[in-house]
């Protein structure tokens, strides 16, 4: 499963536009500290930390569902069912690396701030 980051940024813009708020007051909204944040949310720039993805779908209604897709179609899953387990375990232990990594950095973004 993916998060569909395409499919975030367009309900965030869009949620943001029918309630015309700005995007500092869609900030206080998400208990963000940083405005700019949402501007990258918007263009696609950055993925939600977890706290901050379920207060979106907690504003706006939305269940998480909606955003996680199914990879059996992705290059990568096909990928997988070819390859032999030891690479196959191999190339899983990097995605979980990668998406470690990418929560870390949302955490210290957090911190930071």
């Amino acid at each position: 499963m993916n998060f569909n980051l395409q499919k975030f940024s367009a309900d965030v813009k869009e949620f943001r536009k029918v309630h015309k708020l700005s995007q500092l007051d869609f900030a206080g909204k998400l208990e963000l500290e940083n405005h700019s944040l949402v501007s990258m949310y918007e263009l696609g720039k950055r993925a939600p930390s977890k706290v901050v993805f379920a207060k979106f779908c907690e504003l706006t209604g939305r269940s998480a569902d909606e955003y996680w897709e199914s990879t059996e179609d992705k290059p990568s899953a096909y990928l997988m069912g070819n390859i032999a387990k030891a690479d196959k375990d191999s190339f899983d232990a990097i995605l979980e690396k990668i998406e470690i990594r990418e929560y870390l950095f949302a955490l210290y973004d957090r911190v930071k701030k």
